[in-house]
């Protein structure tokens, strides 16, 4: 009884000390997976954690003082800028939570364009050895 106890004491801590710390997200806590820089602009491809894979990832494209999101998804495979053109590549087609999502044509002058070419089987995690 007394290990439950210890058990149940400290999952309730653990829970409680989530609320107890600010946990807006900020700008810092980045994850950095790509970042094109030009003269004109920057494209920043990052996430929030590497614990899973099932947190979103983020294109932003900045320009001057503007943002803009691009995309948020759950299995993009790389971003590329060719001339005025931003492609952003996809194991399989763009999903964030199981749901198919639409990336726009265009972003502050730049056609975005979508590249489902990826293959899934080499997806990160593929490539780690199973025990």
């Amino acid at each position: 009884m007394g290990k439950i106890k210890v058990v149940l004491f400290l999952y309730v801590i653990s829970i409680s000390s989530c609320f107890l710390f600010d946990n807006k997200i900020k700008e810092s806590d980045r994850l950095h997976l790509k970042i094109i820089k030009t003269n004109d602009i920057e494209i920043d491809w990052f996430t929030y954690s590497t614990v899973t894979d099932m947190l979103p990832h983020f294109v932003v494209l900045k320009k001057e003082k503007a943002l803009d999101t691009i995309c948020v998804t759950s299995n993009i495979a790389d971003v590329n800028l060719s001339g005025s053109k931003i492609i952003v590549g996809f194991y399989g087609s763009p999903r964030l939570d199981n749901e198919d999502i639409t990336l726009p044509e265009n972003s502050m002058g730049y056609k975005i364009e979508v590249d489902t070419t990826y293959d899934f089987s080499t997806f990160p995690w593929n490539s780690y050895p199973l025990k």
